[in-house]
């Protein structure tokens, strides 16, 4: 049973930075080349460091949101740099509502996952899994 599920963003999302970062250094070239004032090469660092800047987040950032699990724990790597951890052993209870999954644990903690765009049939998977951990664990306890 495979234990990763993932949302492919759309291109506009996965590709952005980067059309706009060539965009801004290609732009920012163009204006070096074309004006003779002495304000080009300000506009061409600048042009040039927000090209440099949407490159750097177009291959540092993640472009696709993942869930995975193993025995113990439920990560979501979404399109930031920080990922969510929750333990199974934290969660009481879970409920899918409209593009939520949400994820309770003792009082006033608690995650929020956004699940629009993942696989229907990968979301029945997540959800069997879920409940098999969650009734596994208030069984133990």
């Amino acid at each position: 049973m495979k234990n990763t599920i993932k949302r492919n963003s759309p291109f506009w999302v996965k590709h952005l930075p980067l059309i706009s970062g060539v965009f801004f250094i290609v732009s920012g070239i163009a204006n070096l080349l074309e004006a003779d004032h002495p304000i080009s090469t300000l506009l061409f660092s600048m042009f040039l460091f927000a090209g440099s800047l949407n490159l750097v987040m177009y291959f540092y950032y993640p472009k696709q949101a993942t869930i995975y699990w193993d025995d113990e724990k439920l990560v979501y790597a979404g399109q930031q740099l920080r990922s969510k951890k929750i333990l199974f052993k934290d969660i009481f209870e879970f409920r899918i509502e409209k593009d939520m999954l949400i994820l309770k644990s003792d009082s006033h903690h608690g995650k929020v996952i956004d699940i629009k765009g993942f696989n229907y049939d990968d979301l029945q998977d997540l959800t069997s899994i879920l409940s098999s951990r969650i009734v596994g664990e208030l069984a133990i306890a």
